[in-house]
């Protein structure tokens, strides 16, 4: 391993002088950023004699290279959902099938959706039939806050989430615990091409016990106007059969005790249960003289569990449970076949549970844990059979803290099992990977921390690529994954300005990729290990709050990712060396906040760079870069007691920019949106 570690060091210092040469070519990137670094410093010359600490970049622990967003920053956004708002975060380049309701897949530093994680109030939540997420249909009004770990995760978080290459948690209004007795909020947003949204949500206790509930509605239109160049000929047209609308109901408990006053150790017990369906219709891509599509996709989702931890000075434990039921189906009602349609259905059951138990002595601690799962899958397409799959990992962790210097090391071992009656295919996995980091403490430098990192990871193919129709590999083995990461991070408050900078250099490598690849024809596909895949990118951030007096603050920040992602599977191949399809090397973001009393101003920019939408490199290929800027103003009014109003505005895409994340799945250009949300604590 430390051969490997000293390769990989190597590798990110010889060719990160070529990350640096490239960035001059992108001149419009790296003026977003530079444009939303600089702004605050106008402000420094004023005096200000009170000024509040804030934290910048993200409430993490120095060996967690995370990004956390809180709700504040979540409404000044106005994302459409997850995928809108994970966009923005260093790393992620986001696939995008459409606006409002489009399928979005994610990836992370060139790791495919299927290495990250998604936990939801510190439960994991699965998806065995595709092995990815789709972020479109995860609402965001109940989430109170969003953080992206890469590096090292919690020591008490599930298992089967620490080995993966990345976890997205998201923490819920309607399962964390309040110091309101009561508390409740409801919003309604309008918005272009027939947005309509309700939301409402009540929690009643307090530091020791709460209970609540929230649901929502959505219905979109989706009629929006498109332009569109294919060839040499301009389109211009309005999409079709592109409406949805989709339910959330939720709903949750919590309480606190001690054993006693003292020593006796706090216990947290949660439970929580959630529903969500969707009713989309798929417009599908735009092909030149027909507009025509009629395809359905239905989703219904079930989840129910709870979580059980205990606290102790020296000692720590968390247990939980959770049951998953994912239903879906696929209706296209022209199809051309013997029956004149397709009527797909799937049905995905998921049991899962894990502990963790950590212990701590003087300056080490030590942490054990295991999760297991079974999934099955049921569907009514006769050559997919009845897969199954049952899966454990565990781990043993070790953690050094010293003032100079914290150190973490993981062992993780991870066992699969998979089986289909119908065909009557049994396989097992068993991979042990392991992570290590080290990062300066505060005695090394209050402002400044130096860390470097390294992970193995693995995941295994899914339901889809196992089994599906004539593509399907029973033979595939789990898809492996190595990330090393060099980086550092600056926070300061210096007069009445706080500021905080982050930069990361990294350089992974992916062994097994699992490709489809054309056979014979382009109508028949076969899946393999047959990929490799290394990455090397940097990513840089910067925040800074200024506080101008007691009415008027301001707020900027802003990031810039580079990233090659390249094919090293076939020297021979035509795509060898080629940046992979829809991954572009260059993102960027940058964000404006204005609060004077109660009226705030809101501005953002996104840029993302030159993709292709195939893994060859070639002109025609080629899906030009885009930068997207929106804005929004809000006004909050204070009614009496405890009851407060706020109404925001806002435009998306005010230029009206023409741009696709897919070829020819194009998005909305501008758009518009009022929202009046109530507030009672």
């Amino acid at each position: 391993m430390l051969n490997t570690l000293l390769i990989l060091s190597k590798n990110c210092f010889s060719q990160f002088s070529f990350i640096l040469r490239s960035i001059e070519e992108k001149k419009c990137a790296f003026f977003i950023l530079l444009f939303f670094s600089l702004f605050p410093f106008a402000f420094l010359s004023q005096e200000v004699k009170e000024f509040e600490g804030v934290e910048v970049l993200g409430s993490y622990k120095k060996l967690l290279p995370s990004t956390t967003i809180n709700k504040e920053d979540i409404d000044e956004l106005s994302p459409h959902d997850l995928g809108h708002l994970l966009q923005r975060v260093s790393g992620i380049s986001m696939r995008s099938y459409g606006g409002l309701g489009g399928m979005k897949t994610i990836s992370l530093r060139g790791l495919g959706g299927e290495h990250t994680k998604l936990l939801v109030n510190d439960l994991p939540n699965s998806n065995v039939q595709n092995g990815q997420t789709d972020f479109g249909l995860i609402q965001i009004d109940n989430i109170e806050e969003v953080s992206v770990h890469i590096g090292e995760s919690e020591n008490l978080a599930p298992v089967s989430a620490q080995v993966f290459g990345s976890v997205i948690s998201l923490q819920t209004f309607e399962n964390t615990f309040s110091n309101k007795k009561v508390s409740a909020n409801a919003s309604t947003t309008l918005g272009s091409f027939g947005q309509k949204e309700a939301y409402l949500a009540a929690k009643k206790g307090g530091e020791s016990n709460f209970i609540s509930v929230s649901g929502k509605y959505r219905q979109v239109d989706g009629d929006y106007p498109y332009r569109i160049e294919i060839g040499n000929t301009e389109l211009r047209e309005t999409r079709r059969n592109n409406s949805f609308e989709e339910y959330f109901i939720n709903l949750g408990t919590g309480f606190k005790w001690r054993r006693d006053s003292t020593n006796g150790g706090q216990n947290i017990f949660k439970l929580f249960a959630n529903i969500n369906g969707s009713n989309k219709l798929l417009p599908g891509a735009v092909i030149l003289y027909n507009d025509y599509a009629d395809e359905k996709l239905e989703t219904q989702n079930f989840n129910v569990g709870g979580n059980y931890s205990f606290y102790q000075e020296h000692f720590k434990l968390k247990a939980f449970a959770i049951y998953q039921n994912k239903h879906l189906r696929y209706f296209d009602p022209s199809y051309f076949n013997l029956d004149g349609f397709i009527d797909n259905q799937y049905n995905t059951s998921i049991l899962k549970g894990g502990i963790n138990v950590s212990y701590k002595i003087k300056s080490f601690s030590l942490t054990l844990g295991t999760d297991a799962e079974n999934s099955s899958l049921i569907s009514n397409r006769e050559n997919l059979g009845m897969p199954e799959r049952f899966s454990s990992t565990s781990m043993i962790k070790v953690n050094y803290t010293h003032p100079a210097i914290e150190i973490f090391g993981a062992i993780f071992n991870q066992y699969y099992a998979d089986k289909n009656k119908e065909s009557e295919h049994r396989n097992e996995y068993n991979k042990i990977n392991a992570q290590v980091g080290v990062c300066s403490g505060k005695k090394v430098s209050k402002s400044f921390s130096f860390f470097v990192w390294f992970k193995q990871s693995m995941r295994p193919p899914s339901f889809n690529e196992l089994y599906y129709n004539q593509i399907g590999n029973t033979s595939l083995n789990p898809e492996d994954a190595l990330q090393l990461n060099i980086g550092a991070t600056f926070n300061k408050t210096i007069s009445n300005t706080s500021i905080g900078i982050r930069s990361n250099i990294y350089n992974n490598y992916i062994d097994n990729k699992i490709l489809a690849l054309p056979t014979k024809n382009l109508f028949v596909w076969s899946i393999s290990n047959i990929g490799k895949v290394h990455v090397l990118g940097g990513d840089f951030e910067v925040s800074l709050i200024h506080k101008i007096n007691k009415k008027l603050s301001a707020k900027v920040s802003g990031n810039f990712t580079y990233q090659e992602v390249t094919d090293r599977t076939d020297k021979e191949s035509p795509t060898y060396n080629h940046q992979l399809a829809y991954t572009p090397k260059i993102t960027s973001s940058g964000r404006l906040a204005i609060n004077y009393k109660a009226l705030s101003f809101y501005s953002s920019i996104f840029y993302v760079g030159d993709r292709y939408s195939l893994n060859q490199n070639t002109p025609s290929n080629l899906v030009d870069a885009f930068k997207l800027i929106d804005c929004s103003a809000s006004y909050k009014f204070k009614i009496k007691g405890k009851h407060t109003l706020k109404t925001q505005v806002g435009i998306k895409n005010i230029f009206d920019t023409s741009y696709s994340y897919i070829r020819y799945f194009v998005m909305p250009g501008r758009n518009y949106f009022i929202k009046l949300a109530y507030e009672f604590n």
